[in-house]
């Protein structure tokens, strides 16, 4: 097994929270480059510290999607709607297909404002740039076959970082089949040297996906898939 490293989990100095760099039922350092899947939201919403975890622990757990789903229900009262919905996703996807659940950032904040905030003060902007290093780092790592970012924000941020071909300034998010064909680019990583499929979702939250929506995506990643394209 590859040792996950240390600094993708470790709160910065004066911090207590860990970072987050993905949810997965194992480790994805240990699968094959372009053998997996990466599900891409904006970053994490529930905090776990170290008043919680040990950072052997929190690795164990990020690493278990079963233990980390039943430690948020416990810490937050509930399964929430986003973390529900993945979850139907990755399992109409199949485990013949590794999926690997991510965010641009890994930085956990309650919410988007939040993250706004932390990005306009000194004291928690770097923070933030470590989150997104991490992520950036775990991309470079795994070298997916396949990309599927959800909602407007983490596509915002992604082309921050990376070049994406035909993304036009203002683009659909929608997931039925009518406009299917237009939600399907390449994205250039340029620290790594290849182009990666990347595919558009609305969010996993505020009744922005429909159980419809997310039965289409699966069955594109599926049929994608088996057609080798990545």
């Amino acid at each position: 097994m590859t040792d996950l490293p240390d600094e993708w989990f470790k709160p910065l100095e004066k911090d207590d929270v860990y970072f987050r760099p993905f949810v997965f039922d194992g480790n994805p350092l240990d699968i094959p480059k372009r053998e997996s899947i990466f599900l891409v939201g904006i970053n994490p919403a529930t905090k776990i510290t170290t008043k919680n975890k040990s950072l052997d622990e929190i690795k164990r757990l990020l690493c278990d999607r079963k233990e980390l789903n039943s430690f948020l229900e416990k810490e937050r009262g509930k399964v929430s709607k986003t973390r529900k919905e993945i979850g139907k996703l990755v399992e109409l996807i199949g485990t013949n297909i590794k999926v690997i659940e991510t965010d641009v950032c890994a930085y956990p904040t309650k919410d988007l404002r939040e993250l706004k905030n932390f990005r306009k003060n000194q004291e928690y902007k770097n923070r933030i740039e470590r989150g997104i290093k991490i992520f950036k780092e775990l991309l470079i790592s795994v070298q997916p076959k396949i990309i599927i970012v959800y909602g407007k924000y983490a596509i915002k941020e992604l082309r921050k970082e990376y070049r994406i071909e035909g993304l036009e300034k203002k683009f659909s998010i929608k997931a039925d089949k009518s406009s299917a064909k237009d939600r399907v680019y390449k994205m250039h990583l340029i620290d790594c040297g290849y182009k990666v499929s990347i595919i558009l979702a609305p969010h996993f939250s505020r009744n922005q996906i429909s159980e419809r929506d997310i039965k289409y995506i699966a069955e594109k990643i599926k049929d994608m898939w088996a057609k080798g394209t990545g």
